[in-house]
């Protein structure tokens, strides 16, 4: 069996590739289901949660397959003239969080951007502005900026290749074929950087190639970088100085006396949802987004048993007309946590509005221009009646939701009295946020509940 045709394997292929990783006892899944080679390299981790359900099995396919990708993907660079890319290491910036390489996987897209692709939408070609290819742009711009904000010649090349090798659609008619997205990614980059004055290596960038006399002319008493008043600011509040560990503790201290609009107003960064869940990672050491799906993903099903009322009729009725499993499934995902506040009989208006003013000045999710919440285009966060994390191309709700346990976090909020089941439930079993053994009744009543269901699947 050769691993050069994966997209040409059969069934049975697929089947025996399973066996020779140990995970033989799944092969009659894989048969039901019909994965053939195409459909294996499109599994997504929630389909693949919900072939395995111990992480180890989970872990161990999610490897291999991992493995299976780059290995399609080193063969699809050497064999395009067009888009040659040589597979070594590239030199990091010192703000590089991952050790980058060429052997480069897609990042898994909303699934809004993904349906689009797979259905090949002229909307990503627009000469005109397209919501669909902002949406594409700001999920490489997402995946990339974990390496650098600073990508060389070759990691463009690396990720916009091996994207145009596997939707060849995408394709423009230059001689590389990505002449396009190249320019608007590195266009990309260059927006966000402006607003990233503050992070020492956007500063020693500017310093090293920045040419004497551009940009807008100061006057003498403004001639000092913007970075020393920024430091000088902040050690006049005991900023610790250079110690990058030190500064999370110092911003959280500092968030502590200031109000939600002066926090938003030191701290702009707040207002990007994947720097908003950064930030929470560096303080509590905390992958929200991994976590979320990793714990939504089984218990779906239990949630949509227990749930009745109208929301429900209004979720349903707009999961059915999904065009393929791919969509329904994300759907449901979404539509479980707007489902959940209702099982603990809770205010769900504190958990999010449709087309209203939130009641509370608590996070909220606002929906806008659309009478069911799954069917909304325009997502937003608001707190303390600031709208923040709006215009944000990839906004889903399970984004969305990431964000206001993020802002709840971050900006030391209480859970309202009306919500706080769900939130406390949400926090210890779905955001692994929760150190404290003193577990609400309700939640633990609720979490027997589902786990029992899912026993007896």
């Amino acid at each position: 069996m050769e691993k050069s045709a994966v997209e040409e394997w059969t069934v049975e292929n697929v089947v025996e590739w399973i066996s020779g990783l140990g995970l033989g006892n799944f092969t009659a899944t894989f048969t039901g289901e019909e994965i053939d080679g195409e459909t294996l390299l499109g599994l997504t981790e929630h389909m693949i949660g919900k072939i395995f359900r111990t992480m180890k099995d989970q872990v161990k396919f999610l490897k291999a397959l991992e493995n299976l990708k780059r290995t399609k993907a080193n063969e699809h660079i050497v064999s395009e003239k067009v888009l040659p890319v040589e597979c070594r290491e590239v030199p990091q910036t010192s703000t590089s969080v991952h050790v980058w390489t060429a052997c480069y996987t897609l990042p898994i897209f909303p699934p809004v951007v993904q349906m689009a692709l797979d259905r090949k939408d002229i909307g990503f070609k627009s000469k005109d502005k397209s919501a669909l290819r902002a949406a594409l742009i700001q999920t490489l711009f997402d995946d990339l900026s974990k390496y650098t904000l600073y990508p060389d010649h070759i990691m463009y090349s690396t990720v916009l290749s091996t994207l145009c090798c596997k939707y060849r659609f995408l394709r423009d008619d230059s001689q590389t074929g990505y002449a396009t997205l190249l320019e608007i990614l590195r266009n990309k980059f260059k927006k966000e950087r402006k607003t990233l004055i503050s992070v020492e290596t956007v500063e020693d960038m500017k310093k090293k190639f920045g040419a004497v006399g551009r940009g807008r002319k100061r006057a003498p008493e403004q001639q000092q970088p913007h970075m020393e008043k920024r430091r000088e600011s902040m050690q006049s509040e005991e900023f610790p100085g250079e110690d990058e560990h030190s500064t999370v503790h110092t911003r959280a201290r500092m968030m502590e006396k200031k109000s939600t609009e002066e926090v938003l107003g030191l701290f702009p960064f707040l207002k990007h949802p994947k720097l908003l869940l950064h930030e929470v990672e560096l303080r509590f050491g905390v992958n929200l987004e991994r976590n979320l799906m990793s714990g939504l993903s089984r218990m779906v099903d239990p949630i949509f048993r227990l749930s009745s009322g109208h929301l429900l009729t209004t979720v349903m009725s707009y999961i059915e007309g999904a065009s393929d499993k791919t969509q329904e499934n994300g759907l449901r995902m979404n539509a479980a946590l707007l489902l959940l506040p209702a099982l603990f009989r809770e205010r769900e208006n504190l958990l999010f509005v449709v087309d209203q003013v939130p009641p509370s000045p608590t996070p909220t999710i606002v929906f806008k221009g659309t009478t069911s919440p799954l069917a909304a285009d325009d997502i937003s966060v608001c707190v303390d009646g600031i709208e923040i994390l709006s215009d944000y191309p990839g906004m889903d709700i399970t984004l969305a939701v990431e964000c206001i346990f993020s802002l709840y976090f971050s900006l030391g909020i209480e859970y309202p009295k009306a919500l706080k089941n769900f939130l406390t439930f949400m926090e210890r079993y779905f955001m692994k946020l929760s150190t404290s053994d003193k577990v609400p009744l309700p939640v633990l009543k609720m979490y027997s509940q589902i786990t029992a269901l899912l026993l007896g699947e």
